[in-house]
């Protein structure tokens, strides 16, 4: 004989009374987890071990929803179990709010700008896959470590200390920093710097950076085309021109991480 309560009923999208078997209840659950449920006979019930089983079910509504079950067995003088009993807990808006975390962290880990979290005092807390591509450190090497590490000693002081007046004041920085990796190599950065706030007082610092070496390094290009196009454009004589106005000198494009 079975029995579940009207509130497990109602759990379900039930009236009270609406679950009357074992394979009334079995037959809500998502198909994808019923194996999950006959493991946990085997390998809890038949173990004589108290039973936790996560799965998702189809609500009367439709909603597929997720139920947590907590349980233990009764046995009989041989050690059959006769009787299950314990509790169902709606844990939907849970497993919503673990999957919006997981979504954030594939986000950030899969950026492919360098993203590194520090605690208030600036220790490292948490790096992305692209800072270690950029920088040669491994995760074990700079958790714990000052992102002083990545100094290259070509960034002006001013930078730095604009950059720590501006977060001590609750805002966000933005500018370039020439670093150096692990093995030596330089590069130039354009950073975001974010001060996080929780309950009123700053607890950690995100910076976003992207990887502007090679822009930089091209940047001269742009500006010797654009003056050569100027100078020569009197030079071409009058009846060599193409009707209509003066072409307009290349210009370059202005990333967006730019600053303005």
């Amino acid at each position: 004989m079975c029995y579940w309560t009207p509130e497990c009923a109602r759990l379900y999208g039930l009236e009270p009374g609406g679950l009357r078997s074992n394979a009334d209840w079995l037959a809500l659950v998502y198909p994808d987890d019923q194996p999950l449920i006959e493991a946990q006979w085997r390998e809890r019930v038949l173990q004589r071990l108290p039973i936790e089983v996560e799965f998702r079910f189809r609500h009367s509504s439709g909603e597929l929803r997720w139920m947590v079950s907590r349980g233990q067995a009764q046995y009989d003088a041989d050690g059959n179990p006769v009787r299950l009993f314990g509790i169902n807990l709606d844990i939907t808006a849970r497993k919503k709010s673990e999957q919006e975390l997981i979504k954030l962290v594939q986000v950030v880990e899969q950026n492919p700008s360098s993203i590194l979290v520090t605690d208030a005092d600036g220790n490292i807390e948490y790096v992305n896959q692209a800072f270690v591509e950029l920088t040669g450190y491994s995760r074990e090497e700079v958790l714990g470590a000052n992102p002083r590490i990545l100094q290259s000693g070509k960034t002006p002081p001013e930078t730095y200390r604009a950059m720590w007046q501006t977060l001590s004041e609750g805002r966000v920085w933005k500018g370039e920093f020439s670093n150096r990796g692990k093995h030596g190599g330089e590069y130039t950065e354009f950073a975001s710097v974010i001060p996080i706030r929780q309950a009123g007082r700053i607890t950690h610092f995100v910076a976003v950076q992207e990887d502007i070496t090679e822009k930089k390094r091209i940047a001269p290009s742009w500006t010797d085309t654009a003056t050569i196009w100027k100078s020569w454009w009197p030079a071409v004589p009058p009846s060599w021109r193409p009707p209509g106005p003066k072409p307009t000198p290349p210009t370059r494009p202005k990333p967006r991480f730019w600053p303005t």
